[in-house]
């Protein structure tokens, strides 16, 4: 006669370990520890590799010394208007060209040096202060540069305006005000035309 096996029904947890892989790892003493160990160093890789990540992504920006460059900073205001311009009421599609005074300035921080001399010769007394001033040097990750205490930023010299809703005299006079109110310009220096 043949033998009849009755399979007997497992614990919720032993139908994992079934499995050779797993009886093995049940078999090392201090499984928790390990699983523990493991956990923690998947834990520490994400975080490192996270940390790293947006490490370098604010380096780029101005952490290692670049500044915003004229171009930047018009391509910017640009974007904005012309996003905030798009918004008003009749004004269609808008296109913005922006022209600035000038570049930015950094006013870099310095330490001065004051220096007296003094010198007799008879009677006569002469004085003469030597002043000089040394820019303060920084150094970042292997690398000096001087410690910038601000940007000033340009001011803008000229705004032109190329709107789908400018042939109705409301809006371009909305687009008119927007741009005085925004940029602190002149109406002398914003032109404003139709777009085809």
């Amino acid at each position: 006669m043949s033998e009849l096996k009755i399979n007997k029904p497992k614990k919720k947890g032993q139908v994992l370990l079934d499995f050779g892989f797993l009886k093995k790892i049940k078999s090392v003493k201090n499984i928790e520890f390990v699983i523990a160990c493991v956990l923690g160093a998947l834990i520490l890789l994400i975080y490192f590799t996270n940390f790293t990540s947006s490490k370098t992504t604010n380096t780029n920006t101005n952490l290692n010394g670049e500044y915003t460059t004229s171009i930047t900073y018009a391509a910017f205001l640009e974007e904005k208007l012309s996003q905030t311009l798009s918004f008003i009421s009749g004004a269609g599609k808008v296109a913005v060209m922006i022209t600035l005074d000038s570049g930015p300035e950094l006013v870099i921080a310095t330490s001065t040096d004051q220096k007296t001399n003094t010198s007799q010769n008879g009677d006569n007394k002469t004085e003469s202060i030597t002043v000089v001033e040394n820019p303060v040097i920084i150094t970042q990750n292997g690398t000096s540069r001087p410690l910038i205490l601000m940007e000033i930023l340009p001011k803008v010299k000229g705004v032109i305006v190329v709107a789908e809703g400018a042939s109705n005299m409301k809006v371009k006079l909305d687009l008119l005000n927007a741009i005085q109110a925004l940029l602190d310009i002149s109406s002398n220096n914003i032109q404003i035309f139709v777009s085809n």
